[in-house]
């Protein structure tokens, strides 16, 4: 009877040494006590899915599936990284995603080429409040797509009060914004 109950206290003691803290006989055990999988724990983590669309000088560009509340710099490290070419400064590595949208990474020779585009537009600064589509596609990163968007914002808000209200359109978030904001002004 001793050598069976030493036995016994032999073996358990050798089962909670070979679990990790937080697990029983292989078993996950959560702070309530019950039991969950592996799928469970992310779904709690990670309400829903987004869908976005990474272009231009990154390894593997394409559509890619992440969570709500994830940031640019995991895109970034599912697109496969940046390539040598990329103008890494000109994107906000911390900005949330949102569904659906589209972000483009510039080589910094498009950057640079986009930056000289911007300033002989024109001989001063781009309005935000009364520019044109074209007008506003000649900034930094404002394509035809969010110069619409800056055209409707306009028609359906009212003039921006601050250039850093442009950051109300969607796609338009510190990223873009840390590109333009040299060659916005509102009057």
């Amino acid at each position: 009877m001793k050598k069976i109950l030493i036995t016994a206290v032999v073996f358990a003691a050798a089962l909670m040494v070979s679990c990790t803290p937080g697990e029983r006989g292989g078993v996950i055990i959560s702070d309530d006590g019950g039991n969950f999988g592996e799928d469970e724990t992310q779904d709690a983590a990670h309400s829903s899915e987004i869908v976005v669309y990474v272009t231009g000088a990154v390894v593997s560009p394409g559509v890619y599936t992440l969570y709500e509340g994830d940031r640019i710099y995991q895109l970034i490290d599912m697109a496969g990284g940046f390539r040598d070419d990329a103008a890494q400064g000109a994107v906000n590595l911390a900005e949330v995603l949102s569904d659906g949208q589209q972000i483009n990474i510039c080589t910094a020779e498009e950057y640079e080429s986009e930056k000289e585009a911007a300033k002989e537009a024109g001989s001063g600064l781009v309005n935000i409040n009364t520019a044109t589509k074209e007008e506003l596609m000649t900034l930094p990163g404002i394509g035809e797509a969010k110069a619409d968007l800056i055209i409707s914002y306009r028609n359906t808000q009212g003039s921006f009060k601050n250039a850093e209200d442009i950051k109300n359109i969607s796609g338009i978030k510190d990223g873009v914004y840390s590109r333009i904001k040299d060659y916005i002004c509102i009057e």
